[in-house]
């Protein structure tokens, strides 16, 4: 009869099951049970179970049997020591499994957190330096000897150099499980991170542990908050990151303010992503807040905020939700139907089903649609996956937070412009080789200048001074030009002249700008399409398409003071490929995800993307 049955007969036919069996017969039954494998069968549990009823009896000749060469009887010794519990060891026990220990691995380490000394969890901190493994052994017995364990790690991390990555990256996730049992960590991390004599990787590594620490590190918060305010290029995200991987209240409290003048000043909504993914319902105090920022004149806030609104577990929000359906700006309606799914906010059926079949933006339409089916309990498919984004889970894709950066598929470049009225093809045909660019409003003059050769020559021949200006002002920008740079535009406001180039598409080409015998300074630096007047302004278009990443804006340029900048006008669908004004005067773009006309008063309409319907393998994904 095996091993394990045996037991169990024993203890099920009224045996004595108060008294295990003898110490040296289960002792000797280990050759015989040990079995290749780092897991352990069920004999092998009964035995190791069996033999930890001795207690502190077992420990010694089990930690002699720690010589064994045998790798299987090694395992199954190390498995029966970690099985025995907290006091069954002395601290004389901690010299000859630390010996064992150094050679090979084991499941030792948790036996070596039960010795509970200074001295043992002085040695799993150096051996967690020396081999680092998470969701191991060895980082469970240190978060088990949590605070015990503090002091050491702190002396490892202190002498560990940049190249430890493996180390460093564990640190992290120690400190996260161990939570508010290493709350002593808080205020010698907190110490690091200001220490401007200390290396900066080690500096930004322990504003990285404060925010693994969780709610314990509350009071390092605004001693962060005034580093990144100093030292803001260094450590300005990394702050951000780690009072929003806190997990608090008080976090959203701070992120908040961050987010809203990061989505002003950027156009960017990441700090909004952390509030919402990383703290999520804990932030539901600031609900009503997000709602007020429904109306903020900024488009980038009000879609930050409504976006966020769907990760609050607040479902009273949903009316202000739903008049968001109706937005011009796609992202902010697409979004809004997800919150509306992330919420089951059933209230919203009959404005999901208006956006469904009224919103100008197939996508929308498609995102309220799938709205719809997920309130009424059906489960996401693939193709819901592929149309709506590609940063979300299986169980829940509407918790996506700005999958409108992710790369369409569904849409493509319109092909069918001649059947449009007001739009026609070049005269001399050129722009028929790039179907993104042969719509040219009829009455009006092209301004777009291709380069006749290779390299610089169209600058260099024909405008040698805007070019040395160029090279000379921002000449990072030109070391990224690839061959054949296109000049999408020149444009004069007063003693200024500012010059659009497009050079390979991406981030390569920009805005420049350009005052009376001085340097180019670069404005814009996204991949630019088109540098033109529209409604009595400097309009730019740009965006970028690469590797899952297709965003478009409008800007206009503007003067402030001495300097050039851009404001927010509009988002695009997909990177511009081409752009215009049309006889009519509405603003035209031709993108990633079809062709667009702007009215001056911001109303889109959208003109298509030579195709009827989605293609229906748009992206290449794994299954959900």
């Amino acid at each position: 009869m095996p091993f394990a049955s045996a037991v169990l007969v024993a203890q099920d036919s009224g045996g004595d099951d108060t008294k295990p069996p003898p110490l040296t017969e289960l002792l000797e039954r280990i050759p015989e049970v040990a079995s290749p494998g780092s897991g352990m069968n069920a004999e092998e549990q009964a035995l190791a179970e069996a033999i930890a009823r001795h207690g502190r009896t077992a420990a010694s000749p089990l930690i002699a049997m720690l010589e064994s060469e045998d790798a299987e009887i090694y395992q199954l010794v190390t498995y029966c020591l970690c099985s025995l519990k907290n006091g069954d060891f002395v601290p004389g026990d901690l010299e000859p499994m630390a010996r064992a220990e150094g050679k090979r691995r084991g499941w030792l380490p948790n036996a070596i957190a039960d010795i509970d000394t200074d001295e043992a969890a002085t040695f799993l901190a150096k051996e967690f330096r020396r081999q680092p493994e998470t969701m191991a052994q060895i980082d469970n017995a240190l978060e088990r000897m949590a605070p015990r364990s503090v002091a050491p790690l702190l002396r490892e991390f202190r002498m560990a150099s940049s190249e430890e990555t493996d180390f460093l990256d564990g640190l992290a996730s120690v400190w996260r499980e161990c939570g508010d049992r290493a709350a002593s960590a808080v205020d010698p991390l907190t110490m690091i991170a200001l220490d401007s004599a200390q290396p900066l990787f080690r500096r930004k590594a322990a504003v990285r542990y404060l925010g693994a620490l969780g709610p314990s590190s509350r009071s390092a918060f605004p001693r962060l908050r005034s580093l990144a305010e100093r030292e803001s290029a260094d450590f300005a995200e990394a702050v951000s990151l780690a009072i929003a991987d806190s997990r608090t209240p008080e976090a959203a409290d701070i992120l908040i303010d961050g987010a809203i003048a990061e989505a002003r000043a950027s156009d960017e909504v990441f700090r909004f992503r952390e509030l919402a993914t990383m703290i999520g319902p804990k932030a539901k105090h600031l609900a009503d807040r997000l709602v007020t920022l429904l109306d903020d004149p900024n488009p980038n806030v009000r879609l930050g905020a409504c976006r966020t609104l769907g990760y609050l577990d607040n479902p009273d929000v949903w009316p202000h939700l739903c008049r968001m359906l109706k937005a011009q700006d796609w992202r902010i309606a697409y979004s809004a139907a997800l919150s509306l799914a992330q919420l089951g906010a059933k209230g919203g059926r009959p404005s999901l089903e208006f956006c469904r079949d009224h919103h100008w933006y197939p996508r929308v339409r498609y995102a309220a649609g799938y709205a719809l089916r997920r309130l009424a309990g059906e489960k996401a498919t693939e193709l819901d996956r592929n149309r709506l984004g590609w940063d979300f889970n299986s169980d829940s894709p509407e918790s996506c937070f700005g999958g409108f950066d992710g790369g369409d598929g569904e849409l493509r470049p319109l092909d069918n412009l001649p059947a449009l009225p007001g739009l026609a093809r070049t005269a001399d045909g050129k722009a028929l080789e790039t179907p993104y660019r042969f719509a040219h409003p009829a009455d009006r003059e092209y301004a777009r200048f291709i380069t006749e050769n290779e390299g610089y020559s169209f600058l260099q021949t024909k405008h040698p001074d805007l070019y040395q200006a160029i090279k000379e002002g921002a000449p990072e920008a030109v070391a990224r030009w690839w061959f054949n740079p296109d000049v999408v535009g020149i444009e004069r406001e007063g003693a200024t002249t500012l010059v659009g180039i497009d050079s390979g598409g991406e981030e390569h080409g920009g805005i420049f700008a350009i005052e009376a015998g001085e340097k180019a300074k670069q404005i814009v630096k996204d991949f630019t399409v088109s540098l033109l007047r529209w409604n009595g302004n400097l309009i730019v278009l740009s965006g970028l398409e690469h590797m899952m990443v297709d965003y478009g804006r409008v800007h206009r340029l503007v003067r402030d003071g001495e300097e050039w900048k851009t404001e927010f006008l509009y988002a695009l669908p997909g990177c511009p490929r081409h752009a215009s004004v049309l006889a009519d005067g509405r603003l035209f773009a031709n993108c990633e995800g079809g062709a667009v006309a702007i009215t001056p008063s911001g109303e889109f309409e959208y003109l298509g993307s030579g195709k009827k319907e989605p293609a229906e393998e748009p992206a290449c994904l794994p299954p959900l």
